[in-house]
């Protein structure tokens, strides 16, 4: 009695937590497998058996029945409908889909379908038929039946076992493991993009150091010493261009008044563009034309006023004043000239740019790779891992956890 009492007050122990390598458990989840090998084999049998059933309603001679020609055409014509249909459900039936959970739910749902859709094909083909063949029908029939039998069978177990959580468990173990492989893979890719990064990065700072070496060499100060005398020479040839354009706009409305019709094109030259104008006038033709002005000024019809003042600025565009204007023009072109061909003999600067785009793309391939490199990075099976000792530990009803998980 006192053992009894014991036993009865005994408290039950609580399952312990078990432990699973990961290697081992698509092993372990085999134990909770849907099983269907009985109905497999059982399947496979009545299938034989259809086939012989229909060899003989096949082969059921007719003509000796002692009833209506008309009746015996009927039965004869319906006959090869009902066997091809009969055909046409079996080769549904496909018994290696037992095989897994999810393709034995499939095969249950779709024979559910096909037998629904046999029974309304062929029922006018069975009522004729049984007019004049009973047996060999009968067993068809009765065939079909079966198979239909298993089936319902097949569809209760299916509801009985663990069969849609093994499915999932496989399900996230295969994500596990594609993972696994994709982060060993990228983990040896992150260690080569590494390795490429450092070797960039030494690059970078060899281009730095000779761009830094290019920009203190004489080639290069000797290129900006030629840049700043070309704007220089530049800023020189603005001044005299002005100079020239203010002591030629007083002059503006004599020329206009001049009857000179072929010097205007030179006139107008040196109204627009006095430094061209002047390069251009070999002859000094303008002398000519500030002499005639000089001249006929009175005859103009002018103001006083704005006489002397062309009168003034004639006699400071004197012959000599002129001549010192060209010569500097003359001497700025050539200077400018000079300088323009000097700067492109000079390859310091493109080799300067060409450093510089080198840089540049050498800082866009870091950048790109560091990128590649943290994608490498993002493979995480942590939760997926979490998720699959949930699902192990709903089909084994305690507390299942994975070892040797890879880093």
């Amino acid at each position: 009695m006192l053992e009894l009492l014991k036993k009865f007050f005994k408290k039950e122990k609580e399952p312990a937590s078990e432990r699973i390598n990961l290697e081992n458990v698509e092993e372990w989840l085999k134990k909770f497998s849907p099983n269907f090998i009985d109905e497999k084999e059982e399947i496979k049998k009545i299938k034989a058996e259809l086939g012989e059933c229909l060899i003989n309603l096949e082969t059921v001679n007719i003509d000796e029945v002692k009833t209506e020609e008309k009746l015996k055409l009927m039965v004869k014509s319906n006959v090869p409908a009902y066997i091809m249909q009969v055909k046409s459900l079996l080769k549904k039936v496909d018994e290696e889909s037992l095989s897994r959970y999810s393709s034995a739910i499939s095969l249950c749902r779709e024979m559910e379908a096909s037998l629904g859709e046999f029974n309304k094909k062929t029922i006018r083909n069975f009522y004729i038929i049984q007019n004049l063949i009973g047996e060999e029908l009968l067993a068809v029939t009765k065939k079909i039946k079966q198979i239909d039998l298993v089936m319902q069978k097949i569809k209760k177990k299916i509801g009985e076992q663990k069969g849609e959580m093994h499915e999932a468990g496989l399900e996230t173990l295969k994500t596990i493991k594609t993972k696994i492989a994709l982060k060993k893979d990228a983990k040896i890719k992150a260690e080569q993009l590494e390795k490429e990064i450092e070797l960039l990065k030494e690059k970078r700072e060899e281009l730095a150091s000779l761009l830094k070496k290019k920009e203190e060499s004489v080639e290069f100060l000797e290129l900006k010493k030629l840049i700043e005398d070309l704007e220089l020479i530049k800023e020189e040839e603005d001044n005299v261009k002005n100079s020239l354009l203010e002591l030629f706009a007083p002059l503006n409305r004599g020329f206009k008044k001049l009857d000179r019709i072929d010097s205007l094109s030179l006139l107008n030259a040196y109204s627009s563009s006095p430094i061209d104008a002047l390069i251009k006038d070999e002859d000094m033709e303008i002398e000519t034309i500030l002499r005639s002005l000089k001249e006929s000024i009175k005859k103009l019809g002018l103001k006083p006023e704005k006489q002397s003042r062309i009168v003034e600025t004639i006699n400071k565009l004197s012959q000599k004043n002129l001549q010192q204007y060209k010569n500097r023009v003359l001497e700025l072109k050539k200077q400018h000239e000079e300088t323009e061909n000097r700067l492109k003999a000079n390859l310091a600067e493109e080799e300067k740019k060409e450093i510089e785009r080198e840089i540049n793309r050498t800082e866009n391939t870091i950048k790109n790779k560091e990128e590649e490199k943290e994608k490498m990075e993002m493979f995480n099976v942590e939760a997926d891992v979490i998720f699959l000792e949930k699902q192990l530990t709903a089909l084994a009803g305690h507390e299942v956890k994975l070892d040797a998980i890879v880093d």
